[in-house]
């Protein structure tokens, strides 16, 4: 019987440290490179390279000129098991002098953004992250034509905007990770959506892997935290029964 325990105890001890090794590996998530292009009323997006969309616009539901700018969603998944999403080497550059207008080395701070919804929370090594949506714009109301770059690490919604001139009249582009990558593509002029169009495509094999582990793990710690949790509640009630049967039979006695 010890023997069998001890095996068991062995056992449990090796899955839970291939486990920690799984975490460990996934933890950063997927890296994704994103390029937006906004080039007179065409349109171009591409991810770690490969194009995903590109399409025009009907001239009279395009805007011509706006500022560029990023979006997160809500992460929910816990800090401690799965690393927060992520923005990172966000640029702007003009496509046809190549000129660099926004972006580089510098530090961010949030006095560099107009924030249309919520706020960002700016890291020490210059990254970008929030707690709830949060959509912010950089720049000239006045720039026309760029293209707009972006790492984005561990991405499950994101948003790239771009000819924003106020809150009523912007490009965006919604971004969703989960097995493929499903954006959705959006012009609002005062305030109504005069452009909609949708497009997806497969996630890369690795990237999709190391999401993969990270839902998993993050199962995994949580039913052995419940499963903790029922064996203290078992061991207290164990401890109380016994310290409750010993005072009965000294009352007795």
């Amino acid at each position: 019987m010890q023997k069998s325990l001890k095996k068991t105890v062995i056992g449990f001890l090796l899955w839970n440290l291939f486990v920690f090794g799984l975490w460990i590996w996934s933890r950063e998530g997927s890296v994704v490179h994103l390029r937006m292009i906004v080039d007179d009323n065409h349109h171009s997006l591409f991810c770690n390279g490969q194009l995903v969309d590109s399409f025009d616009v009907v001239q009279d539901q395009c805007l011509w000129s706006g500022r560029p700018g990023l979006g997160l969603s809500k992460d929910s998944r816990p800090p401690l098991v799965v690393k927060a999403q992520e923005l990172y080497h966000f640029t702007v550059t003009d496509t046809h002098s190549g000129e660099l207008l926004w972006g580089g080395t510098g530090p961010m701070s949030e006095s560099d953004w107009t924030m249309m919804k919520g706020r960002f929370d700016f890291t020490g090594n210059n990254r970008i992250r929030t707690s709830f949506l949060s959509l912010g714009v950089v720049g000239d109301v006045r720039w026309q034509n760029y293209a707009i770059d972006v790492t984005c690490a561990n991405p499950t919604e994101l948003y790239i905007i771009y000819r924003m001139t106020d809150n009523d009249n912007y490009g965006r582009a919604q971004l969703r990770f989960w097995r493929e990558l499903v954006v959705g593509f959006n012009y609002y002029r005062n305030g109504d959506q005069t452009f909609h169009r949708i497009k997806s495509l497969a996630e890369p094999l690795e990237q999709g892997i190391r999401s993969l582990m990270l839902r998993f793990v993050k199962v995994y710690v949580m039913a052995m935290l419940i499963l903790c949790g029922f064996l203290m509640v078992f061991l207290l009630f164990s401890v109380l029964t016994q310290m409750i049967r010993k005072f009965l039979l000294r009352r007795t006695e």
